[in-house]
């Protein structure tokens, strides 16, 4: 997976479809569910307590981008390797049960597949962590992610800062538009999918955008600019 460095070596796509993950691709946030994960694994991570504050944060109307640095800080002192290996862990669990609890989003999975036939390369773009959406990625095989890069000390374990631009609002703008960039890509022959106002930040750079239905904003936003609206058949009626 790759998010920077153009390929010379492949054929060009018709396009690219940046697609954000959490609650667009999957049902779920997966930085907080991963998060419940970790504190189960780690003694000294409080995840209740960490999500607690993320809470407070945005009671007290701070900015989106803020909550999600807070939220990385709290993995500080966090092996990577396990951190990743668990991410891993849980995202195939959750991928083996989507038959009876539900994980993916069909109708956005279904759009993704249908812009891949046509020749349209999809891209993850999402706050959520690399070290979180590797699993993911490979089994949707998406080749390039565009998510939260984060800060490790020399023995591997997160310093708590992001290396890099927050992935949220304008830091998702700012990605794809160095992406599409560094390989001469047409904004105009691309796709952008997202659930949440945020969201058109980046779609609004692309030549083709989608919002999911459930969120009156966003609604709002994708009529504005003439977006189709993707029926959100989350919350379905999921088999506990």
């Amino acid at each position: 997976m790759t998010s920077a460095a153009p390929v010379n070596s492949e054929a060009q796509p018709a396009g690219y479809a940046f697609f954000d993950v959490d609650e667009t691709i999957v049902v779920e946030k997966t930085m907080f569910t991963i998060l419940h994960v970790l504190g189960e694994r780690f003694k000294d991570l409080d995840a209740s307590g960490l999500i607690e504050q993320l809470h407070q944060l945005r009671s007290l109307g701070r900015e989106r981008a803020e909550v999600n640095r807070h939220f990385y800080k709290g993995l500080a002192g966090l092996p990577r390797n396990e951190v990743a290996a668990a991410a891993r862990s849980y995202i195939c669990d959750r991928i083996a049960e989507d038959g009876y609890r539900r994980f993916f989003i069909r109708n956005t999975i279904a759009q993704l597949e249908a812009l891949r036939h046509k020749g349209v390369e999809p891209v993850f773009v999402s706050g959520s962590a690399c070290d979180f959406l590797e699993a993911l990625a490979e089994h949707l095989e998406v080749k390039h992610v565009l998510a939260t890069k984060l800060f490790l000390s020399e023995s591997g374990h997160y310093t708590g800062e992001i290396a890099g631009r927050c992935m949220i609002g304008h830091g998702k703008k700012e990605a794809v538009t160095e992406f599409l960039a560094a390989r001469a890509m047409d904004p105009a022959l691309c796709f952008g999918i997202g659930d949440h106002p945020s969201d058109a930040d980046f779609i609004s750079l692309l030549g083709s955008g989608a919002m999911l239905t459930g969120n009156a904003e966003s609604e709002r936003l994708a009529r504005q600019h003439n977006w189709t609206l993707i029926d959100n058949d989350w919350p379905a009626k999921e088999v506990a």
